[in-house]
């Protein structure tokens, strides 16, 4: 049994992650609280670099965190997603350096995207910071 100091519960040594840099190999909190910390985490740093990028969509001006992402300007997001680097790291160096990014609401961002892939669709409307590859 090892005590969780977030929840303040005693757990079987089963209910916690590994951790090697630890001297009993376990993570400091039970699974269900490490979770919480991550995502609370996140949330924090998902919100800095939305804060960084304005707030609010580059194009449409919505500023609803729940419709709100982070859009590679000139594309590159795949080969991030790829690189294993973690959304948390991600968000953290998006809100220090914002080259490159800009906040867009999803509908706008798949609107880019599709007129990014197939050119007979460009409206000329819809200005987006965009080079070709």
């Amino acid at each position: 049994m090892k005590p969780c100091p977030r929840c303040e519960r005693r757990k079987p040594v089963t209910e916690f992650g590994s951790n090697r840099a630890r001297r009993d190999g376990l993570g400091v909190y039970c699974r269900p609280c490490h979770n919480d910390v991550q995502r609370d985490l996140e949330r924090r740093h998902r919100s800095a670099a939305l804060d960084a990028l304005g707030g609010c969509c580059a194009h449409c001006g919505i500023d609803d965190v729940r419709v709100l992402c982070i859009d590679h300007i000139d594309g590159g997001g795949t080969r991030e997603r790829k690189s294993g680097r973690k959304q948390t790291v991600f968000y953290k160096a998006v809100s220090e350096d914002t080259t490159g990014f800009q906040a867009l609401c999803h509908n706008c961002n798949w609107i880019k995207r599709l007129e990014h892939d197939t050119p007979t669709y460009v409206n000329e409307s819809m200005t987006f910071t965009l080079t070709p590859s």
